[in-house]
């Protein structure tokens, strides 16, 4: 009996700057429908076999996430994360992609793809994850135009851990330096090379997908009764996603962040590194929402209620005092905090917040 070939995760990877195009950002950059680069990117992605999509952020992540969400269907949304040294260089930004990954065992390869990359089909990416299944203990699978690389590329999970030690600009080219002549490659056209990281280029990009534009608003026409696709005098506006309810990085048992009408329910976080004092849990702990709000659009400003559960009750007082400067000045929420036997024992406190935007 034939084992299942494995799930293969994508990895967009859109923590940048944009420093080149400034002071446009690319990713927000519309194309002739309105949609950003970004959604355009991610649009591709969705539509492919990957299982699951992940988009790292950075640079002004909780604008990019919006923009990424543009024009995705409801029933399946990719996890978002953010590269918490996104600044040190594409290789940490690759690395927090992959590390999101890398403890699944059934997820037996990842999928590299640029979100500065919006002519990348849906087409190529399946082709690629078809090529990667044929060929069992290759380390990946590169696309090519006219005898030369380019992006998306594949990678299987036996190079995860180096994919997460690199450091610095250079991605996984050295990678690619030790095991390219192994890797089964994969026609694709110029896409695979065109990226948009110039304002002239940019001004391309603004051009593209026009008569697609066209097409969608033929299409609005038809379904609204109007020939000129504009709503009738007494139907409402719809306002993207407003009711839409978003679960950030969801797995089988809970989401990270749960998204409704503005509103944001957190899980409960615990310290990652467990062997640390009530002090340096609580840090981290507080660090790591302080994440979570910013994927979200807000900030610890908005928060509206909070759970804390101590493992005893009388590591309070070191609570309170990271708690207190934590909080804007007049800006605490509602709260209970209450001694708890812990799922683990090393876990010394464990916080969940609710928050608006």
């Amino acid at each position: 009996m034939t084992a299942a070939p494995g799930r293969i995760a994508a990895i967009v990877l859109a923590a940048g700057a944009s420093s080149r195009t400034a002071p446009a950002h690319k990713l927000l950059a519309p194309d002739a429908t309105g949609l950003p680069m970004i959604a355009r990117t991610l649009r591709a992605v969705m539509a492919s076999r990957a299982d699951p999509v992940v988009v790292v952020l950075g640079h002004r992540a909780a604008e990019i996430r919006q923009a990424a969400m543009l024009g995705l269907e409801p029933g399946r949304l990719p996890h978002f994360i953010i590269a918490p040294d996104h600044a040190h260089g594409l290789s940490r930004t690759l690395a927090a992609g992959v590390g999101a990954v890398m403890d699944d065992p059934t997820i037996t390869g990842a999928l590299i793809c640029l979100g500065d990359m919006p002519l990348v089909g849906t087409e190529l990416l399946d082709r690629m994850m078809a090529t990667f299944h044929a060929h069992p203990g290759c380390p990946g699978v590169l696309a090519t135009h006219e005898g030369r690389r380019g992006n998306p590329v594949l990678w299987s999970r036996s190079l995860f851990a180096a994919l997460t030690a690199g450091h610095g600009d250079s991605g996984a080219r050295h990678l690619l330096a030790r095991h390219a002549t192994a890797m089964p490659r994969v026609a694709a056209g110029a896409e695979i090379t065109a990226d948009f990281d110039t304002p002239e280029r940019l001004a391309e990009f603004s051009r593209l997908f026009g008569a697609e534009q066209l097409t969608s608003a033929r299409a609005s026409a038809k379904r609204e009764g109007s020939a000129c696709g504009a709503p009738h005098a007494n139907q409402p506006t719809r306002t993207h996603n407003m009711s839409k309810i978003i679960r950030t990085e969801p797995n089988a048992i809970l989401s990270k962040v749960v998204e409704y009408h503005g509103f944001l329910f957190t899980q409960g976080f615990v310290a990652r590194d467990l062997s640390a004092d009530i002090t340096a849990q609580t840090k981290d702990v507080l660090a790591q929402i302080d994440a979570a709000l910013e994927l979200h659009g807000t900030d610890n400003t908005r928060l509206l209620q909070t759970q804390i559960w101590l493992k005893d009750i009388n590591d309070r007082d070191a609570l309170n005092a990271v708690w207190g400067p934590w909080l804007p000045k007049g800006g605490a929420p509602a709260r209970a905090c209450v001694e708890a036997k812990m799922a683990h024992p090393d876990v010394l406190v464990e916080i969940m917040v609710i928050a608006t935007k």
